[in-house]
């Protein structure tokens, strides 16, 4: 008898043990189970969070107007990165670290921001101390000064009516990356770490009262960081556009005769790319003529 409630005994341990340890682990899963449910809300809260402050940036930009040509296209580039990051916010899953990235990318935008916002209040002082004085000197002229500078104003306005009819135009154009293949072929990707070269594409319009022969096309290909690619043999090399000067990627000659063109430009990738938005573009006879974007993985 003894004997058997010592077994009756082992085996109501054992049940209570097992008991105990279903317990522990259903406690376990569920802890776990709430752990993974709490760190999915914060990511969708700090992805709202993140849309809200690009948003936010991208209505700021939407009140800054400047003359600067350069300055301006600078800006439109920080605008399309904030749109290419607001999509890739609203498609991606959410994991804590990307989220990070993603957070300390925004705070780099709105530093960048609040710098062109400073920029575009100095010239603006600039512009009202300017206009002030040119003010003060219109009244110290005659009325027959006065009747002068309209007609000159008006020799003015229609020479760059016709100087603006003459200007090229890239029609189509197109930018990405190619890999080459050993046997010459060349394939596109948009993976920066397969890039071998920059393409652009596009077709120079018919134009009868732009200037024929030689001309020189100015490529500039921006950065996600805001720099204008270069290598060893451009590097430090300038142009002039509107009546500023940059820094160029490359530069195409080609004989131009007043017929639709087609034209490629290729440039070796000096250094491995990192992954982005880009921004592409295309100068002539000091001009914009074309712009275009790509993104890399």
């Amino acid at each position: 008898m003894t004997e058997k409630k010592s077994s009756k005994k082992g085996m109501m341990y054992g049940m209570i043990a097992i008991i105990i340890l279903l317990i522990a682990y259903i406690a376990y899963q569920h802890f776990n189970t709430q752990k993974v449910i709490e760190e999915k809300v914060s990511i969708g809260i700090e992805k709202n969070e993140l849309l809200t402050e690009l948003f936010d940036i991208q209505s700021q930009y939407d009140t800054l107007y400047t003359d600067n040509t350069e300055l301006q296209a600078e800006m439109e580039g920080q605008q399309l990165k904030i749109d290419s990051m607001m999509v890739a916010i609203k498609k991606h899953k959410g994991d804590a670290w990307t989220i990070r990235q993603l957070k300390k990318e925004t705070e780099s935008l709105r530093v960048i921001m609040k710098g062109y916002l400073h920029t575009i209040d100095s010239l603006n002082t600039m512009n009202i101390e300017l206009t002030a004085e040119n003010t003060e000197i219109k009244g110290q002229l005659t009325q027959e000064k006065k009747k002068t500078r309209k007609l000159e104003k008006k020799s003015d306005d229609l020479n760059k009516i016709i100087s603006k009819g003459a200007q090229l135009q890239a029609l189509n154009l197109w930018a990405g990356t190619i890999k080459m293949r050993n046997n010459g072929s060349q394939v596109e990707t948009d993976r920066a770490s397969k890039a071998d070269k920059i393409k652009s594409c596009f077709t120079l319009s018919e134009n009868t009262i732009a200037k024929s022969g030689n001309k020189k096309l100015y490529f500039r290909v921006i950065s996600p960081e805001g720099k204008v690619l270069t290598d060893e043999n451009s590097a430090g090399q300038t142009f002039s556009y509107d009546g500023v000067k940059g820094i160029y990627t490359m530069i195409r000659k080609i004989d131009y005769q007043n017929n639709a063109m087609d034209v490629c430009i290729y440039w070796d990738i000096p250094s491995r790319l990192t992954p982005g938005f880009y921004l592409v573009e295309l100068y002539a006879d000091a001009v914009l003529i074309g712009r275009t974007s790509f993104d890399l993985k």
